[in-house]
């Protein structure tokens, strides 16, 4: 039994793009199961409200900072950064803050640190000489 070229062909765009929906279906499973493990890991609390102080503890910046990363105009604005959002109902609604999930996503797109020996290069403190002002400019370990 023969098959037409153009069955063929037919079959075979038919057969890459299967295999294009598994490999997509699979990124997505890897995306879900990730998202389930940190549920686990987090008691389920993956989508409560953080307060800025909580917020600035959990990314490593200052308060102000991250207000800045949040403001429109300012150096510091990150577009990337998370917005707040308006927990307060009254007219001022001063009243802020940040979803954990959406925190953790961007803690989760922040590039990798790579260290390296120049950071730290000065001598320990302890092996350093220091002269003294007070012992008459003689030097001391």
């Amino acid at each position: 039994m023969a098959i037409d070229n153009d069955v063929a062909g037919k079959l075979v765009g038919l057969m890459e793009f299967v295999g294009k929906s598994i490999e997509a279906l699979g990124q997505q499973v890897e995306i879900l199961s990730k998202t389930v493990a940190r549920l686990a890991a987090h008691g389920g609390d993956e989508d409560r409200v953080m307060r800025e102080s909580e917020v600035a503890h959990k990314v490593g910046l200052s308060a102000s900072t991250v207000r800045n990363r949040c403001t429109v105009g300012h150096p510091s604005f990150d577009p990337d950064f998370p917005q707040p959002q308006c927990l307060g109902s009254g007219k001022t609604r001063n009243a802020v803050g940040w979803r954990w999930s959406r925190i953790r996503d961007w803690i989760d797109t922040r590039p990798t640190a790579y260290l390296n020996r120049q950071v730290n290069k000065r001598p320990h403190a302890s092996s350093r000489a220091q002269k003294s002002p007070y012992s008459g400019g003689e030097w001391r370990a």
